[in-house]
């Protein structure tokens, strides 16, 4: 196997290799931007069933919206991995190829390194989250304008969804918001699309920056895109080095959760 690169081999009789990026049936050339296309025509698909949903079904309370997020997420970030995993990877090899197995440590140096690299990328969140609220408050002219104006949708979002609620409510929030959307925009983002462009672009790398950036986009909040994107960088990268998505799943519950909990 090279370095770097995808090499997707299933083993004889349903058996997958060691690799967490395992073969998508035979998958080379038109074959790959096949695959491509079916995961993007799923994803548009469930989009759009959850976009029928919130125009026949308004959300006007915070159980509404909750409710709608749910549906929404489990569809499109949920459901869409399974399914594409069924159509495209061999039975023995769908859980690797998602990432849902055990963390894989080479050393404890290693450990170590992903940790500090980590940290510092925690760092530089706080630094660009910072930043970039600056720039957008004071951009000029018809983009800072519309920037500002998509910053402020996003934020009165968020207002909503924090606002003080019972207490079951706040536990279905908790279950919605942090659980929920951590896990399956995991399984989505990392489990899925990652090891798709890794093998689209040749390069570990390269498909982990592709992977992140548009899990920024995604989120639609101005001032928060650099902080989003190096998040990104982080699950990508623990779900590489580790072969396992659950690093990322628990480091993205445990942000969403205290995104959720802080004023």
């Amino acid at each position: 196997m090279q370095k770097g690169n995808i090499e997707l081999k299933v083993g004889l009789k349903g058996h997958c290799s060691e690799s967490y990026i395992q073969e998508i049936k035979g998958l080379t050339g038109s074959n790959l931007l096949r695959s491509c296309l079916l995961f993007l025509a799923l994803t548009l698909l469930a989009l759009s069933i959850s976009n029928l949903w919130a125009i026949y079904v308004p959300s006007r309370t915070l159980f509404d919206r909750l409710l709608h997020s749910a549906v929404s997420s489990a569809l499109t970030f949920g459901i869409v991995p399974f399914v594409f995993t069924y159509l495209q990877i061999d039975k023995g090899c769908r859980k690797d190829f998602l990432g849902l197995k055990p963390i894989n440590i080479p050393s404890l140096s290693f450990l170590i390194k992903l940790i500090v690299a980590s940290l510092v990328g925690f760092g530089l969140i706080a630094l660009t989250s910072y930043a970039s609220n600056i720039l957008i408050e004071h951009w000029s002219g018809t983009w800072g304008d519309y920037l500002r104006a998509l910053q402020k949708q996003a934020e009165s979002i968020a207002f909503f969804i924090k606002q003080p609620t019972t207490l079951s409510l706040s536990i279905f929030r908790i279950l919605v918001i942090s659980l929920l959307t951590g896990f399956v925009e995991e399984l989505y983002m990392r489990g899925t699309l990652q090891p798709l462009l890794i093998r689209l672009t040749k390069s570990s790398h390269w498909g982990i920056v592709l992977t992140a950036i548009i899990f920024a986009l995604l989120h639609l909040s101005p001032a928060h895109l650099l902080p989003i994107f190096i998040y990104g960088l982080i699950f990508g990268y623990w779900r590489h080095y580790t072969g396992s998505l659950y690093p990322g799943i628990i480091l993205h519950v445990s942000n969403n959760l205290l995104t959720l909990l802080l004023p």
